[in-house]
């Protein structure tokens, strides 16, 4: 999986977009341009003072965090922007990543600190370790590993874990006192050391919630014989990193796949 993340942000680094690519950047934790509300005067009764003290400390971190990172724009790229386990696909030996519909321009980074966030929760603290270990073994084969500091790709994880607290605040805002609580406990444990520890997710006794999102789309749901024999193509991409690519995503339409709009891959 790491090396599968080297050679699509090696690809990304080279890729030439057509006419009418989007032009959004991951230059903010709200690249899709949604409300910032979770500071916002109707949800203060989700927090108290102590806990809005050390999300608006978080925040702030975070925030130096971007601004950091996007001025130089030096290494400015294509990435997929959502390429967490669930999107990419494993038949007989091959990774098939999928979804591009948050493709945008960024830094192979912030790809990996979603995807690394991803995997912590859904993964116990003995499979984490050396899972995200083998990750960046696997991405140093063919690319450095892409943190300008320590603690620079828990500072992006953080920020993922306030967007997903924001959008509890627009849709889900029953649990957001709670989810709240939970986030306070771990955000002070990575305002003291600069990191997000398994082991302090784990504190509080409860897992993440994993939210119903407008914003993730269906996987496609084919048998592997349609998936090998009607779908996935050899793309131009694959004879220089040996990656098998679903077919562009007119194809994907016709065929009643994935619904996602202007992949960046669909264009080799």
């Amino acid at each position: 999986m790491g090396l599968l993340f080297a050679r699509l942000h090696e690809h990304g680094a080279e890729f030439v977009p057509p006419q009418g690519f989007t032009n959004r950047r991951m230059d903010s934790i709200y690249s899709r341009d949604e409300p910032s509300v979770l500071f916002s005067e109707a949800c203060q009764d989700a927090f108290t003072p102590e806990t809005k003290d050390i999300l608006c400390q978080t925040d702030q971190r975070v925030k130096e965090a971007f601004a950091f990172l996007y001025s130089d724009l030096l290494g400015l790229q294509v990435i997929h922007n959502d390429l967490h386990h669930a999107n990419i696909k494993l038949y007989r030996g091959h990774l098939f990543p999928i979804d591009f519909e948050d493709t945008l321009w960024g830094f192979p980074v912030q790809d990996i600190a979603m995807t690394l966030q991803d995997l912590m929760v859904d993964l116990s603290p003995e499979e984490y370790d050396p899972y995200q270990s083998t990750f960046q073994e696997g991405y140093e084969r063919l690319q450095l590993w892409p943190e300008s500091y320590e603690g620079q790709i828990d500072t992006f994880r953080v920020g993922c874990m306030l967007w997903v607290a924001n959008y509890v605040a627009r849709y889900q805002s029953t649990y957001l006192l709670e989810h709240v609580g939970w986030l306070a406990r771990l955000f002070e444990g990575y305002l003291e050391s600069g990191f997000v520890r398994r082991a302090q997710m784990c504190t509080s006794g409860t897992r993440q919630r994993r939210l119903d999102s407008s914003t993730r789309f269906e996987y496609i749901q084919r048998s592997p014989m349609i998936l090998e024999e009607e779908i996935i193509r050899m793309s131009p991409l694959s004879q220089v990193s040996g990656i098998r690519l679903r077919s562009p995503i007119e194809d994907l339409q016709k065929k009643g796949g994935i619904s996602c709009s202007q992949p960046f891959l669909a264009y080799l």
